[in-house]
């Protein structure tokens, strides 16, 4: 019995996996809050994904998972941890369920830095005085530590010194006033 050739024809939509991250800041210090925020498309909404770092050469999902809102945007705030200081990061979304990961964004992390300054009452004008001091970072939370080696600029009313701070990260600076009165001394790196 012969059969008669058939077809058919249906119709498919296929769209691409968008994701996009951005960041809030693109500089803070260790302990600071960061806002991730982004956007999905072409997923069934509402969906999850995770915000990966890469560390120690590899991608890690860092947070998350963070659910999406019924058009796809999603938003976290992280707050960088201590450990991550003086580093420059990369970081991207990645869909659970797809894979498909973002754009990367950069963030740099520094450390918290305070300086001490030791200066004298009163010195006599056209005589040497000397001012002393410590740069120090913060090491984790509530737990300081000397900054050697640092460039530190020592202003007397605008003019400039520069030292190089010590192993234990003091300094000192032999400085000279020229006028009688009230002069700023101020110490920054």
């Amino acid at each position: 019995m012969p059969y008669y050739k058939s077809s058919t024809r249906a119709s498919v939509w296929a769209e691409s996996v968008q994701l996009t991250l951005s960041v809030d800041k693109r500089v803070v210090t260790a302990g600071d809050k960061v806002t991730f925020s982004g956007k999905i498309t072409g997923v069934s909404l509402p969906t999850t994904i995770y915000i990966q770092a890469y560390v120690y050469g590899s991608w890690v999902d860092q947070w998350g998972p963070i659910a999406t809102d019924s058009l796809g945007n999603f938003k976290y705030t992280a707050t960088m941890p201590h450990g991550w200081g003086c580093q420059d990061l990369q970081f991207r979304a990645r869909h659970m369920t797809t894979n498909a990961v973002s754009n990367v964004v950069r963030v740099a992390v520094a450390y918290k830095t305070r300086i001490t300054l030791n200066v004298p009452e009163k010195v006599t004008v056209g005589q040497p005085f000397t001012v002393t001091g410590k740069l120090e970072y913060e090491r984790s939370p509530g737990v300081w530590s000397p900054l050697p080696n640092r460039q530190v600029t020592i202003k007397l009313d605008a003019s400039p010194t520069t030292v190089t701070t010590k192993s234990d990260g003091s300094f000192s600076a032999q400085l000279v006033v020229n006028t009688p009165g009230s002069h700023t001394i101020e110490a920054s790196y």
